[in-house]
């Protein structure tokens, strides 16, 4: 949202069968995030229970009126994100399948098995976006690229026209989509638990914000077009336009399911 961090609160439960080395190793990464992130974990709660058990809440802090929502997108407003997404949702994709390539095992393995399992949180670019006070909302990807468009979409009444040559695909996600024989924009819209930030700026506004984040040795992509119309839709490379691909995240099952 913006904050800067000041303070992690920890709660790990532990099965009465894990063992110290164990509980030691969770302990040093809830540490080692820490470190990464330059904030003391000031409390929390650890106790037993059936199996392992781990919750954090991050606190921060922000200036007042700059902490960055899924709702204040405007019709015009730019789409842009931090980063490619799809990678953990790649490695979930790739290594479900069970037929492996030793192209891919020997070039991407590393990168996938580390998306999947040590995703970070985009907090340095939060924050530029937060002070700069000049993002109209955002979000960040851990649902997915197309449950995030839809969501922001929502909470902000616009609807989104994305540009299929604009979004970035990583190497690692266009040879498992190539291997798959799937799409890699339905990789990278899917549920894939990454944690890039989504965001919207209006027009006026990108050129303002380029510089914070090549002073930082950051980066973003613009990729879509707040619009009036409520659709999302993906412009392709010869122009006509089409649903998103992909399957969004959903946290409870459609009400059509339920039915």
């Amino acid at each position: 949202m913006g904050a800067r961090p000041i303070g992690l609160l920890s709660v790990v439960r532990y099965p009465p069968n894990m063992t110290d080395n164990v509980f030691a190793s969770v302990l040093r990464g809830i540490r080692d995030a820490c470190v990464h992130f330059d904030t003391p974990n000031v409390g929390g709660d650890i106790g037993s229970a059936e199996r392992l058990i781990l919750s954090g809440t991050a606190l921060g802090v922000c200036k007042p009126e700059h902490a960055l929502l899924r709702r204040g997108a405007r019709p015009g407003d730019r789409l842009c994100i931090t980063g490619s997404t799809g990678l953990a949702g790649a490695a979930m994709e790739y290594f479900r399948f069970g037929e492996r390539t030793s192209e891919i095992d020997q070039r991407y393995k590393e990168i996938l098995l580390s998306a999947w399992k040590q995703p970070h949180a985009r907090v340095r670019e939060g924050i530029i976006l937060g002070a700069s006070g000049l993002a109209s909302s955002c979000q960040d990807t851990s649902d997915g690229l197309k449950a995030t468009i839809e969501t922001i979409s929502a909470a902000s009444d616009v609807g989104f026209t994305i540009n299929e040559a604009d979004v970035p695909l990583a190497e690692p996600v266009l040879a498992v989509a190539d291997h798959l024989d799937r799409s890699a924009l339905s990789i990278v819209m899917g549920d894939s638990v990454d944690f890039e930030l989504l965001f919207t700026v209006p027009e006026q506004n990108l050129s303002l914000l380029r510089p914070a984040f090549i002073e930082q040795d950051l980066n973003f992509y613009e990729i879509g077009l707040a619009t009036a119309n409520e659709s999302i839709v993906i412009r392709k490379r010869d122009g006509s336009l089409r649903d998103l691909p992909g399957k969004a995240w959903r946290h409870r099952p459609d009400r059509e399911a339920d039915s």
